[in-house]
């Protein structure tokens, strides 16, 4: 492998079409940063792989002009590994803090997979990912929902396409990577693919819920109607936004050469910020209210993810932990979500040790361990057992009743026979959260309580 260190004055080394030193030259630069694979060799000229950073996806260049290095060999440091979190929220301090109190010495040769909902404030942003970057060799980043939020007020772009490309300018100055780029190993190639996207209703065609009034539809209870603005023709609910953003991944990758890309490839991770699959979501009699169904998928996505049929898949947005395979393809969610989702809900959001019991980005790959094993996770568990049943419309869980009208047609509960989704949790997350409301009722009545961990311990004597 070799490393582009030349060229950085100018964004980058001028590539051409074939060895010659007078063939046409090819419109883009090779990123200074960007790491290649060596194809062949004549003298100082090489023609190279692109296997990370920004620039022609493969074509020749120089290795040395006038005495000074352009390209060096990059030695491979092992162990490697990759990690993935979405939904980190650093605009809320508890989170910004988690992300700071990563220990830099112990992901020195790893890769992080990023996946959207930093925070829509631009140098916020910027600064969360130079934490990441101090952090990790490698940062694979899209963005969420949140970062597309425009504020017509202050400085920056006034559309949220605009915004997403200055984001992506901006990692680009960050060496934090948003295309299409591999990780080379002892073990083999694994290419990874950030997949943007944006989420629209026509993504659900479940059943409704019926028998319940008082439900707000979708455009009156999701931000992104309200804190995003876009240029004139394109909007959420017609599906246009969604399709003006897939289009973007076009500028990134070929599809059909990334295909061929993929069968070189020993392992294949891609990543989005949304979610690809409805099998993936709860029903809508689970989510609060039921529109929020129509805010978080992408047909575009899912036909992305298919034709490239990875090993694995991340995504985020909705703060559930998941790990579940469909198709043939595992996918997982890490989100790092709320401090009141993680100590109310703690149990949905977590992904085995993840986030609380085990302060870190979830483990997804390792050179020295393969694949990470099956996480438990509240909805994953859950469905496992039950499976989906999005034609029960008709019944809603009780803690949900409250929220809306109820009428002679209607249930409240869970579904008979069926034991309620945070007893799927993983065991340390829920008596976690046993601990916490211990803790809560001690501190009002001034009695000590035993520990629901020490209770379960006794148990197993």
């Amino acid at each position: 492998m070799w490393q582009v260190v030349g060229g950085a004055e100018r964004g980058g080394i001028l590539v051409r079409e074939s060895a010659a030193l007078d063939s046409p030259l090819v419109a883009d630069r090779l990123s200074t940063g960007a790491v290649v694979r060596e194809i062949e060799v004549h003298g100082e000229r090489l023609h190279y792989e692109r296997l990370s950073g920004f620039g022609p996806d493969s074509g020749w260049v120089s290795s040395n002009l006038r005495g000074k290095d352009l390209l060096v060999r990059k030695e491979i440091h092992e162990p490697v590994r990759i990690w993935a979190v979405s939904d980190v929220h650093t605009d809320i301090k508890e989170n910004r803090a988690w992300i700071q109190n990563l220990n830099a010495g112990e992901y020195v040769n790893d890769v992080l997979l990023l996946a959207g909902d930093v925070t829509d404030d631009l140098e916020g942003l910027a600064e969360t990912l130079t934490d990441c970057r101090k952090r990790f060799a490698r940062v694979f980043f899209t963005p969420g929902n949140h970062e597309l939020w425009v504020s017509l007020k202050k400085p920056g772009p006034k559309d949220s396409i605009a915004k997403l490309r200055h984001i992506l300018s901006l990692c680009r100055e960050l060496d934090v990577e948003t295309a299409p780029g591999e990780i080379v190993t002892s073990f083999g190639r694994t290419l990874i693919v950030p997949i943007l996207g944006w989420h629209h209703p026509q993504w659900d065609t479940e059943p409704e819920v019926e028998g319940w009034s008082g439900i707000p539809p979708v455009d009156k209870v999701v931000s992104d109607y309200m804190l995003t603005h876009w240029p004139e023709g394109i909007q959420i609910k017609d599906g246009s936004a969604a399709r003006a953003i897939d289009a973007i991944n076009d500028e990134f990758f070929n599809m059909s050469k990334l295909k061929e890309r993929r069968k070189q490839c020993d392992a294949v991770v891609s990543f989005s910020h949304f979610v690809p699959r409805k099998e993936l979501n709860p029903e809508k009699r689970y989510l609060t209210p039921p529109s929020l169904a129509k805010a978080v998928g992408s047909t575009h996505l899912k036909h992305r993810v298919e034709h490239l049929r990875p090993d694995v898949h991340v995504f985020g947005h909705t703060h559930f932990g998941y790990d579940m395979e469909v198709d043939g393809i595992r996918y997982i969610q890490a989100p790092l979500a709320t401090p009141n989702e993680r100590a109310g809900g703690g149990s949905i959001v977590a992904l085995g040790d993840f986030p609380v019991i085990e302060a870190k980005p979830c483990f997804v790959w390792g050179t020295a361990t393969g694949w990470a094993p099956k996480y438990r996770s509240s909805w994953s568990c859950y469905y496992a057992r039950y499976g989906r049943s999005p034609h029960i419309t008709d019944t809603i869980p009780s803690v949900l009743c409250a929220m809306y009208k109820a009428t002679p047609s209607c249930r409240a509960g869970w579904i008979a026979g069926r034991m309620p989704i945070w007893l799927f949790g993983p065991l340390q997350h829920r008596l976690f959260e046993a601990d916490m409301v211990l803790q809560e009722v001690s501190s009002v009545t001034g009695l000590k309580a035993r520990s629901a961990a020490s209770a379960d311990s006794q148990k197993s004597k």
